[in-house]
């Protein structure tokens, strides 16, 4: 099967660590943003250029990449490779806005939500390789609140 990049876009909403999930155009489930290589670009690209296509997300590809099989409906597994995306800005109006839903979710309740395990496990893993590199994902402090959190103007999303 062919190579999928997904984006696992992460940021500070209200003092949590969220992911920024979206339905999928064929049968609505949640995942992560993802797509297919495209050879003028790197991975890092593709996974920024699916975030904003699919989620309205702008942001940068940082850290290293996480790499899991993923089987749909029983089918042959897909191999999957995601990068945590620190999230800069989240658009009101993006590419694909019409087609899908999105959802900003805080890391630690994602239990709650119908989503694959093989993306459960995934975004726990680029979650806590963020939080533990970067200070702007554990607890960002007064000073710089500014710059770790992104204001999301539709509370729905929150």
């Amino acid at each position: 099967m062919t190579l999928r990049v997904a984006a696992c876009p992460l940021v500070v909403a209200r003092g949590r660590l969220r992911v920024v999930l979206v339905t999928g155009r064929q049968y609505g489930e949640w995942s992560l943003p993802k797509g297919r290589e495209e050879s003028h670009l790197s991975r890092r690209q593709v996974a920024e250029l699916e975030a904003w296509e699919e989620a309205g997300v702008v942001g940068k590809a940082v850290g290293t990449p996480s790499r899991f099989m993923l089987s749909r409906r029983g089918r042959i597994e897909r191999p999957i490779i995601a990068f945590a995306i620190h999230v800069h800005k989240l658009a009101v109006e993006w590419p694909e806005k019409h087609q899908r839903q999105r959802r900003l979710v805080p890391v630690d309740a994602l239990a709650g939500i119908d989503l694959d395990p093989a993306w459960l496990r995934c975004i726990s893993r680029l979650a806590t390789t963020r939080a533990d590199d970067d200070a702007a994902f554990r607890q960002p402090s007064a000073r710089s609140r500014e710059t770790a959190e992104v204001t999301v103007q539709d509370e729905r999303w929150l």
